[in-house]
């Protein structure tokens, strides 16, 4: 391919940003703010979103990876929640991860007017 003909090539157009808050928006706010749902309790602890879970996930054994899979789903998120209950064992590297995820989200959404 020559070069005049791969810089003739136009770039599709970026999508307009939308006001409406994208999956990953909405399943960060679900997490990190959830509304009119119930904590996860860990050692008489109530645990009230994505954030507390994360700070206290070291105290976690490997038995609660189900529980905590049916929480995040219960509290919006379904494909973490399929992705612990494929790899339970693995379930505190998997939310860290979802964690880092969403919290960027979170961190670069827009502020509310």
């Amino acid at each position: 391919m020559s070069s005049k003909a791969s810089r003739s090539k136009k770039r599709p157009a970026a999508p307009a940003r939308s006001e409406k808050p994208g999956p990953d928006q909405a399943i960060a706010e679900a997490l990190f703010n959830p509304k009119d749902k119930n904590p996860y309790y860990f050692n008489d602890k109530p645990l009230m979103n994505l954030q507390e879970l994360v700070d206290y996930l070291v105290a976690f054994t490997g038995e609660e990876g189900l529980w905590v899979a049916s929480w995040l789903e219960y509290l919006g998120d379904g494909e973490v929640a399929e992705r612990i209950r494929e790899n339970p064992v693995d379930f505190k590297h998997i939310v860290r991860e979802r964690y880092d995820e969403l919290k960027a989200v979170v961190e670069n959404a827009p502020m509310p007017r």
